[in-house]
This record gives structure tokens, sequence and C-alpha cells, in this order.
């Protein structure tokens, strides 16, 4: 059913964001906040906050656990959350994949503590933020009717979490999947591949790079977080699936080339420095039509406005 008229989120809504102070964590509490929601923000540790440097009088921020049953017990019990986001997860970062037992232990634990807690709460919208690396290698665009089969233990990983909370899903606990796709904008991991080529184009040297031509659908943080604000506004039946991409997909090279360009320097590329991984192909894009459909959410950043609002952050001419 299309989306009809447009929808409000309640005035200081109660917003819970697990993983507040990651990279896509920290753009969905910005965005609440532009909505006047309440938020609380955990974080793993308080070294673990410094993508909310600045928001520590307008947002609880709390260090949890959430592998922890009665820290998540004690704090689904202590506020009266109406929506519970979970941006919280082990093993998507780089480096983050060497010990694919724990980090899918870990995120297997946080759902199921999560699930425990909060499935006779009452919520008005528990977003789970998926990933695109559910569904595997498709020779076209992706879809959410589509039978996952992922590549990587973190792919796998995320789907089981996924699968954990649809089983779980009532309309007491209204789960609302949003698969996002490769997130970039300010803030986000040094080690990956955006941020890298900007700050080698930025101070000099030379890019290490993989060989051979794989794409991605880059979605930038601030779209994806909106994407989040819309399934809030609009909630839909308990276990929808969305995809959050923009339905382009672009190959490193275009990535790098759009940087010599808005940053007018040149990149030198180190080709077959690294060797590709499992999850590396030429099509990995998304069909993002049911979000437009049913939550009215469409990506409205461009890539090239993407990249330069990343650049201007990381060299330090705007504040985030």
């Amino acid at each position: 059913m299309p989306v009809s008229g447009s929808r409000q989120i309640p005035e200081g809504m109660n917003v819970l964001v697990t993983g507040g102070g990651g990279f896509a964590g920290s753009a969905i509490v910005r965005a609440l906040l532009r909505e006047n929601c309440r938020v609380t923000a955990t974080v793993s540790s308080p070294s673990k906050a410094s993508r909310l440097s600045g928001l520590e009088t307008r947002i609880s921020i709390q260090p949890v656990n959430l592998s922890d049953r009665q820290a998540v017990e004690k704090l689904a019990s202590g506020t009266d959350f109406q929506a519970v986001i979970h941006a919280a997860g082990v093993g998507s970062q780089p480096g983050g994949q060497a010990s694919p037992g724990l980090f899918q232990a870990a995120n297997q634990a946080m759902a199921g503590n999560l699930i425990a807690a909060f499935r006779e709460r009452n919520l008005r919208s528990m977003i789970l933020l998926g990933s695109s690396q559910e569904y595997g290698h498709l020779p076209r665009a992706s879809r959410e009717t589509d039978t996952p089969s992922p590549v990587t233990p973190f792919g796998a990983s995320k789907l089981e979490v996924t699968r954990a909370f649809l089983a779980a899903a009532s309309s007491r606990f209204p789960v609302t999947v949003l698969r996002i796709f490769s997130i970039y904008g300010p803030g986000e991991y040094e080690g990956r591949l955006i941020p890298r080529a900007i700050r080698t184009a930025l101070e000099g040297g030379t890019l290490p790079f993989t060989a051979g031509d794989i794409r991605r659908d880059f979605v930038f943080a601030g779209d994806a977080a909106g994407a989040v604000i819309a399934a809030l506004k609009r909630p839909s039946p308990a276990g929808e699936i969305f995809n959050i991409g923009t339905g382009i997909q672009t190959s490193n090279e275009e990535i790098v080339g759009l940087i010599e360009k808005l940053t007018g320097r040149t990149v030198t590329l180190q080709r077959g420095a690294y060797p590709r991984r499992p999850s590396d192909t030429d099509c990995w894009v998304s069909d993002p039509s049911k979000a437009e459909r049913l939550l009215g959410w469409k990506a409205a950043t461009s890539l090239e406005t993407g990249l330069r609002e990343t650049i201007e952050w990381i060299a330090g001419e705007k504040p985030r």
C-alpha cells in the first residue's frame, strides 16, 4: 500500500539508540534531535562516544554491555522508551572480522538480550539496522523478496540477527528492518575506502587498492539516518524489510576519480595491494523502490554532494 499523507514523530518521543557512538548510530542520534526526540545512546565504553562530542547536554549517553542480559534489562526498565533503534554490532568495521565466531556470538547475544528486554514493552517502533551483505551476490539489484545467501561471516551474522528479530515481531514489538547498503560520510571509519582516498588526496602518498572492477551502492549517512526517521514517522506492519540505498552502483575507481575532481589533487593507486574479498563483486546495488513506496523515503544526496561534504569535514573546514 503506498504512503498516504504525512505523519510526524510524537513531540519528545523517547528513543533508545544502541551503538549511538558508532558511525551510523551517531548520524541517527543527530537526526532524532532534529525531530525533537529525547534520545538515549548506548556506547560499549565511554571511549566510544567521541562521535557524540558536543551532544552531552542534549542526550543521555549510557555505557552498556549489550551482551550482558542484566545490564540490558536494567536499561529497558529504567526508562519508558517508545522506540528502539538497534544500530550496535560487532564485525562491520575494518579489522572487525578477525574472529568471526566471537563477533557472531556477540551479535546474537545482543539481539537476544534486546528482544527479551523489549518484546513485551509495547513499543511504537523497533527498528533494526541490517546490512546489504545479508543478500550475498546477485546479478541485479537486490530486492527484499530475494532469498538471502550471505558470502561473508559478517553478512551471515547480520542475517541471523534479522531472523531473530523477525521471529519475535508482533504488534507489541513492531520490528522494521532497514538493510543499509554502503554507508559513507563524515565520521566514517578511517580505514575504509572513502576516508582513506580523501586523506591520500589531501595529504599525498599512495592509496592501497584492490584490483578489478568492484562496485557498491553508496548511500550518504544523513540519508540513511533519514530512512530511520521515515520509518518512525510511518510505522509499518511488524516484520517489514526495506532496502536503504540509492539504486545506483559506483566503482571504486569512479569514487577515487570524483575525489580527485573535488579536491583538485591526483591520487596514486597501488593496484592489487589488497586481495579481493568474498564480498567484492561488480554488481552490488539496491532496489529501494519499496522504501519510497511505503515509507516515502528516497536518498536525497548525490554522490558528488556527499563526497564534497565528507572532504570538507575531513579537511576541517566544516564541523559535523
